[in-house]
C-alpha cells in the first residue's frame, strides 16, 4: 500500500510518503524496543498497511453533483456509445 499527498503548493505532484512513514515507524520501534533493524522495518510496514487499510474502509466515498438536462435513459445510451468509441 502507498501514502500518496498531493501538496497545496503544486497539487498535480503525487508523493509516496510510504517509505518516510515506515521509516519513521520502525526508527521509533527501534528506539522504544530494541530489536533488528529489518525485522522492525518488516513491522512498521504491517502496522503502516493497517493504518492505512482502515483509514479506506472508514473513508467516505468522493461527493459530486451531477446536473444534466438528459434523463437517466439517455445519459446510460451516451455513455454506452462514448465507452464503445473508446475501444
Amino acid at each position: 500500500m502507498h501514502c500518496i499527498v498531493r501538496p497545496l503548493a503544486n497539487p498535480r505532484i503525487r508523493l509516496d510518503l510510504s517509505d518516510c512513514l515506515v521509516e519513521a515507524i520502525a526508527r521509533e520501534l527501534g528506539r522504544r524496543f530494541g530489536g533488528n533493524p529489518l525485522l522492525n522495518r518488516l513491522e512498521a510496514e504491517a502496522h503502516l498497511g493497517q493504518l492505512l487499510r482502515a483509514q479506506q474502509a472508514h473513508a467516505e466515498p468522493p461527493q459530486f453533483n451531477l446536473t444534466t438536462n438528459l434523463n437517466l435513459e439517455e445519459m446510460t445510451d451516451d455513455l454506452a456509445t462514448s465507452s464503445d468509441r473508446s475501444m
